[in-house]
């Protein structure tokens, strides 16, 4: 049903502006729904004059448009360099389904070398998710982790759960 909306989108009742200034057409009733801040901003808003039907939004459009994307489908299609941007988009904007997705995502694609910047991020946007993929990586690649020294670089209460 979501994604039948998705392909109408242009009929939504919202436009979204990012920050280099592209509009976005949506559903209020879609992000209120799948997120507290907006819902919170709509409640906010309702029963004003002139009541608002566009948001300036200060990210990009294509953030805009993986969250929204995102939002209909249930998918995250974004380039992998724009995971973290898009993780942070995330928190701000109080969307656990799409930080779950994304933590996720990340815990999939974890490698020895790009190990210690995972865990950063998950230390960093606290992923109750990514954590635990972390540890279990961390603990079937122990050797190779020792030996280009990244275990040294962890908390050490971390350091002792891998």
């Amino acid at each position: 049903m979501l994604e039948q909306l998705y392909s109408k989108i242009d009929d939504g009742d919202l436009t979204l502006v990012s920050s280099d200034k592209k509009e976005l057409k949506c559903h209020k009733d879609i992000l209120a729904a799948q997120s507290s801040y907006f819902e919170g901003m709509f409640e906010f808003n309702q029963g004003k004059a002139g009541q608002q039907n566009r948001v300036d939004v200060a990210v990009s459009a294509d953030l805009l448009q993986a969250m929204l994307g995102f939002m209909y489908t249930s998918k995250v299609e974004i380039s992998s360099d724009k995971l973290v941007d898009l993780l942070d988009m995330s928190v701000q904007f109080m969307l656990p389904k799409l930080k779950h997705s994304i933590e996720l995502l990340l815990g999939d694609n974890l490698s020895v070398d790009n190990f210690y910047d995972t865990y950063c991020i998950a230390k960093a946007f606290e992923c109750h998710v990514l954590k635990p993929l972390l540890f279990k990586f961390g603990n079937q690649n122990l050797l190779q982790l020792r030996q280009k020294q990244i275990l040294v670089k962890l908390d050490l209460e971390d350091s002792t759960l891998i």
